[in-house]
């Protein structure tokens, strides 16, 4: 697993996200499920080329795998909200929120401007857009 997520460091950095997904698909061919470490790398290098489609697809592929943690949400939510995205970011914090914080900030639109919780900060910076 560290040799393909080391491959996969490298090709995002390098912005060379059609290799990095072939070396993705193959540690999968290999029965390397996707994790949070193994593909945080490369969300990243799919956000920052415009392509939040591509990123929301590894997050969701790390997500039905049952290994998504907080440091991808926290990657996928971040630039996200730097791309613009305000709709996909609102939509996995929310998700973010519900998984980690539980049900009771489901809906609980006033604590928007609460810093306190994780992931609010980002919502005031929305407001200065």
């Amino acid at each position: 697993m560290y040799l393909y997520r080391d491959m996969l460091n490298c090709l995002g950095r390098n912005k060379r996200t059609a290799q990095a997904r072939i070396v993705l698909d193959d540690a999968k061919r290999e029965g390397i499920n996707p994790s949070a470490s193994l593909c945080s790398e490369l969300m990243v290098t799919y956000l920052k080329q415009q392509m939040p489609c591509e990123a929301v697809e590894i997050f969701e592929e790390v997500k039905s795998a049952g290994a998504c943690d907080k440091l991808i949400y926290n990657v996928l939510v971040k630039e996200l909200h730097q791309l613009g995205k305000l709709d996909l970011w609102l939509k996995y914090k929310k998700e973010y929120r519900k998984t980690f914080w539980g049900e009771e900030y489901e809906g609980l639109d006033y604590h928007e401007n609460n810093s306190s919780l994780p992931l609010d900060n980002m919502s005031k910076s929305q407001d200065s857009l």
